[in-house]
């Protein structure tokens, strides 16, 4: 009979403290701020499924959460310079990530009311030349 504990079905995962600075994040931002499209990769691996749950859960949308994520992603790429190494980089990425869901609401209310004052207006032809 075999004494060691069974294998768990799945790895188990590391967690990153979002209250944290992480040293390998802070340095993982460094290199995308150079340019390093292998460090945006890694970023991307190591957090596209936190960004997208909450997302997922901002705009109840799976197409939404997509947008949202993109969008963040786009930002991480554009403003990894900005981020200050005594923070921490899940807590960074998360707020980039709020930011745009909250983004994309509003975009979304917009489109509706205008969308309800098209439908509110009579056609065009029917209003005529006073």
């Amino acid at each position: 009979m075999n004494d060691q504990p069974a294998q768990a079905a799945h790895a188990p995962r590391r967690t990153i403290e979002k209250d944290q600075p992480d040293p390998a994040g802070s340095l993982l931002l460094a290199r995308i701020a150079a340019g390093d499209r292998e460090a945006f990769g890694a970023f991307y691996e190591r957090h596209l499924a936190h960004g997208f749950n909450l997302a997922r859960h901002l705009t109840r949308d799976r197409a939404g959460a997509d947008e949202v994520v993109q969008e963040a992603m786009l930002r991480v790429w554009k403003y990894a310079r900005t981020f200050r190494p005594e923070g921490s980089v899940e807590g960074w990425f998360l707020r980039i990530v709020a930011r745009e869901g909250a983004n994309w609401r509003q975009a979304g209310l917009r489109r509706a009311r205008m969308d309800a004052s098209r439908e509110a207006s009579p056609p065009e032809e029917l209003c005529g030349d006073p």
